[in-house]
């Protein structure tokens, strides 16, 4: 009975063990099939399960080093191929790639060193072009043995288009774009659908663009370099970096819609990789395409990396003018109260300090903000009439005054006439009658087409019960066709000189006056009423009881019109 259970879990350890493996090879299969797809993220976390179940598969190490080559985590390559040459040493592709991400750490002693011993090892021509890379990457110092190692691999191995790509890279290396052209396009001609030689012809035409100072030769270049992006990419729609590279010409070329939308197929591509949402939302921001910022400037800001926490102060202003455009002034007013103060320039300061009106926020920040660009800019008269507005519209009326004052001696060439309107307006709301004509005067004086300063100085003078000159300037008005441009503010004008003949007693000249009133402001009760009261008083109750009806047409609730009416008998 004992054997027969003994004998069970043996069987029963079997079948565990099957089935841990099979479980194994799944999870491979499934990180396999994620890094074909492109989603390298997903396959890096399921690699990171297949080595668990085998950590020294030699397969699963180095393809677990690809993805992370692919996500630019080439330390964690490293440390994964070195393991890999543990198990085989000999695997002269395993050396290559080894070696590839110690370049991209920038061990590049250890680089050279570790190819060396493999060409003598195999003087093949991948391992030739490998040493002749590892050398390129080391610097200035190491270019003329890197040089010597392509033109050797070149005479063992003619016609080879890969060893014309390394020669492109050479002379790339020395900034010498015209003959990397050559080498990439020589390559090209050899192979047609090797991609590497198409992405590094497009960067040769990108470099010499960058470096023309002819406007039709720019243009040639990029569109060359873009013409060889597009190939890439619709030749491998699924690798990334060509995405990148497409995105970053239509930058350099100002095409930022386009741009844009190479940027978010790489998003896609890399969602991982945070240097995709910053080129997506510099690409947005500088084509003023605002609402597609917003995204990409909210993932950079919930992200912890190097690169986004970098970017994030930057990010933050961004999304401060993103959020003003869309018209969130409360999300603008926070985004903008988080920004650096070094970052911001005078648009910036101005969106801040309007999307706090905007919002409803903190007014007295708003203006100190205004004083402090204005002390920086005393020459800046927009910039001081801006100040001066919201100090009115804040009804802070001795500032105004003395902004408006300043500005004027700070801006002695700057046009005059709303400075001394806000003036006068701001001594109209103080009772300051006297200085109130003084600036209104001021403000016609220099433009005598101000219909404003005309209807305030007329208010002012009737404030002063000087009638006769707020008629006047009904008549001043008139002569320059201010009536068919501004009617309501001339008819003002017509009502205080029909006031100054009611006062007077001359109920007829006063109904003239008003006549002129309702001709330029058909639907002004008090005109109405007013002629009403100069009708009664001239015995015209049929006409007095008419005029009362239409001062109640246009103001049904008004009292006196109402009391007049029933004192009168009107029908």
């Amino acid at each position: 009975m004992s054997r027969t259970v003994h004998v069970a879990v043996i069987v029963l350890g079997f079948v565990l063990a099957g089935t841990i493996a099979a479980s194994a090879q799944s999870v491979r299969d499934s990180a396999k099939t994620a890094a074909a797809n492109g989603d390298y993220t997903g396959a890096a976390s399921l690699y990171e399960q297949a080595l668990k179940a085998s950590p020294k598969d030699k397969d699963v190490l180095v393809e677990a080093a690809d993805v992370d080559m692919e996500l630019d985590r080439f330390a964690a390559a490293r440390d994964l191929y070195a393991r890999a040459r543990d198990v085989d040493s000999r695997d002269q592709v395993l050396t290559r790639k080894y070696v590839e991400a110690l370049t991209a750490v920038g061990d590049h002693p250890k680089a050279v060193a570790t190819m060396l011993a493999a060409v003598k090892d195999n003087a093949s021509m991948e391992n030739y072009l490998a040493l002749g890379q590892a050398q390129l990457a080391g610097g200035k110092d190491s270019i003329s043995r890197a040089e010597l190692t392509f033109q050797t691999a070149s005479q063992k191995y003619p016609n080879s288009a890969e060893v014309a790509v390394a020669l492109g890279d050479l002379y790339f290396a020395r900034d010498i774009f015209e003959l990397a052209q050559q080498k990439y396009e020589e390559a090209i001609k050899i192979n047609p659908n090797l991609i590497e030689s198409r992405i590094r012809l497009g960067r040769a035409y990108r470099e010499q663009a960058r470096r023309e100072d002819d406007s039709a030769r720019i243009n040639d270049l990029y569109n060359k370099s873009l013409l060889e992006f597009n190939r890439v990419t619709a030749l491998a729609p699924r690798q990334p970096r060509p995405w990148l590279e497409q995105g970053e010409i239509f930058m350099l070329a100002h095409l930022y819609e386009k741009a844009g939308r190479s940027f978010q197929q790489y998003v896609e591509l890399r969602p991982d990789d945070p240097r995709g949402d910053v080129l997506l939302a510099r690409a947005a921001f500088g084509g003023n395409f605002y609402v597609q910022a917003i995204p990409p400037l909210e993932r950079i800001l919930a992200k912890n990396d190097s690169v986004s926490k970098a970017f994030a102060d930057h990010a933050r202003y961004m999304l401060g003018k993103s959020y003003y455009a869309s018209k969130e002034y409360v999300k603008a007013r926070e985004a903008y109260a988080l920004v650096s103060d070094s970052l911001f320039n005078t648009e910036g300061r101005k969106l801040y300090i309007s999307s706090i009106m905007q919002s409803g926020g903190d007014t007295n920040k708003a203006v100190d903000m205004y004083r402090k660009l204005v002390a920086d800019n005393p020459k800046d008269c927009d910039m001081s009439l801006s100040l001066g507005g919201l100090l009115y519209s804040m009804k802070r009326y001795d500032e105004v005054i003395s902004v408006f004052t300043t500005r004027m001696t700070n801006c002695p060439d700057a046009p005059k006439t709303n400075p001394y309107l806000y003036i006068g307006l701001a001594y109209f709301t103080q009772n300051k009658y006297d200085q109130t004509v003084e600036a209104l005067n001021n403000s016609i004086a220099a433009d005598s087409t101000n219909a404003q300063a005309y209807y305030w100085l007329m208010n002012a003078y009737a404030k002063k019960e000087q009638y006769v000159k707020a008629g006047d300037l009904a008549r001043v008005m008139v002569a320059r066709g201010m009536d068919k441009t501004n009617p309501k503010e001339v008819a003002t004008g017509y009502f205080f000189a029909g006031a100054d003949r009611f006062k007077a007693k001359d109920y007829r000249g006063a109904l003239t006056e008003f006549e002129k009133v309702i001709k330029l402001s058909p639907e002004n009760a008090q005109a109405y009423l007013y002629m009403a009261y100069s009708y009664q008083l001239s015995k015209d109750k049929d006409n007095a009881c008419r005029s009362y009806k239409l001062a109640l047409k246009y103001d049904p609730k008004n009292a006196e019109a109402l009391k007049n009416m029933k004192a009168l008998g009107c029908d």
